[in-house]
């Protein structure tokens, strides 16, 4: 009776060994990066590059994203577009429609998207010395496709940008700027073919941000930047909209501002603060800003509220106003040049769109049923500098390859083998 151990043969050791080696190198290309480039996401229609997203905003399962232009394109006609997406599947969305409009220099066009029953309103602005125009377009969704029904603009040589806008009871509330002075502009929507301005309220500075609450308008706004600005304006009398009161506020470059009662929670590029502000008075409750920069945008949902900055992901208690409690938070990987833009919530999934010169268009899907724990759910996979991604990918092909021929070697050397031993026989 042998004893002792049993000796693996030569071509199961190698089969092992490789097979061995082809899993750590798809485990470390998986866990570097899923892809470099959110190819699931590009549009079949772009004929020029794009700096990624611009707006997103979501109407029942149906998300809208819009794209502006890039800067560094120097293809005519420059292009932006709408792309029309499914959120059936909140975890995996589907690409349905896109529609284009062939512009003269639209510079940041669709940065603030309306939806409105069954129409989206796409700003356009037009931002080129002589030829700088602004307006909007009138989009329609039906049945999962687009279409354009109509279209205003303000045919003035001196507008520079048009981009906020709010619509209801067929009316537009439309905001442009003119050299240091802004406009908000009620625009009649009952023929959408034919918009038609009702009458025009103007005011000093940029307008970043608007809010309607009943009658009442709030503009938040800024002189260079600098001195900001909340102005309440009452627009009871569609002809004639009044200034109600104007109170200053110590943030320097505001970007957005959302209402909760009398809670004002503005948003600045280095901090966020929160005030109680009425007809009358103003007051700050709270200034928030450690150990934070760059912001990029606010979402409230009940008493969470929403933040991201360049590169990640904030959820807060506000249930105690004087007391933020930040619940989680999830920091995006490093993704070259690009950062976090706009974000819109549906359900418990989060939707945040990325902005990047140099990247393809990015569009991140969220988990947020644990706020103290928000995951990232798609893309799947980190995503790292283009040469560790690059390094991962050929090394799945790569490692199928050898895979594939080892596999031919171990399966075929023993027949090759036999034959050869047999043939050597037979001349024997």
């Amino acid at each position: 009776m042998k004893s002792g151990k049993r000796k693996i043969s030569k071509k199961r050791l190698i089969l092992i060994i490789f097979l061995i080696i082809t899993l750590m190198e798809l485990n470390l290309s998986m866990g570097l990066g899923y892809k470099v480039h959110n190819h699931d996401f590009e549009t079949n229609n772009m004929s020029v590059p794009s700096w990624g997203y611009n707006d997103i905003k979501i109407s029942n399962d149906l998300a809208f994203l819009s794209i502006p232009h890039s800067f560094y394109a120097n293809v005519f006609p420059w292009v932006n577009s709408l792309e029309l997406w499914s959120l059936k599947n909140s975890k995996r969305p589907v690409f349905l429609d896109s529609i284009s409009f062939n512009l003269s220099f639209p510079h940041f066009s669709g940065a603030n998207l309306f939806v409105y029953n069954d129409y989206i309103f796409y700003p356009i602005c037009f931002d080129y010395g002589s030829s700088a125009i602004a307006g909007f377009k009138i989009i329609r969704c039906n049945e999962n496709s687009l279409q354009e029904v109509g279209s205003f603009q303000l045919n003035n040589s001196y507008w520079m940008s048009g981009d906020k806008i709010i619509v209801e009871n067929n009316i537009a509330y439309f905001v442009a700027t003119k050299e240091t002075f802004s406009y908000l502009m009620p625009i009649s929507i009952i023929n959408l073919s034919a918009p038609f301005s009702i009458s025009l309220y103007n005011t000093t500075g940029y307008i970043h941000s608007i809010i309607k609450d009943g009658n009442i308008i709030y503009l938040l706004k800024s002189l260079n930047y600098e001195t900001t600005f909340i102005e309440i304006i009452n627009v009871q009398d569609i002809l004639n909209p009044y200034l109600v009161s104007s109170y200053p506020l110590n943030i320097s470059y505001p970007i957005k501002f959302i209402k909760k009662g009398l809670h004002f929670f503005i948003l600045g590029r280095n901090e966020m603060s929160v005030f109680n502000l009425d007809l009358n008075s103003t007051q700050l409750l709270l200034e928030y800003g450690e150990d934070m920069s760059f912001f990029r945008d606010l979402l409230l949902d009940k008493n969470l509220l929403y933040c991201v900055n360049r590169d990640e992901l904030f959820i807060y208690n506000i249930t105690e106003i004087n007391d933020f409690r930040l619940l989680g938070n999830c920091l995006n990987r490093k993704q070259g040049y690009g950062f976090y833009h706009k974000m819109e919530k549906r359900n418990d999934y989060l939707y945040i769109i990325r902005i990047s010169e140099k990247e393809e268009r990015f569009f991140f899907v969220f988990d947020c049923s644990n706020p103290n724990n928000p995951r990232k759910i798609y893309p799947l996979g980190y995503v790292f500098p283009d040469f560790w991604l690059y390094v991962g990918w050929f090394s799945i092909y790569y490692s199928i390859i050898l895979a594939g021929i080892t596999t031919l070697i171990v399966v075929f050397s023993p027949l090759i083998r036999r034959r050869y031993k047999t043939k050597k026989e037979n001349i024997k």
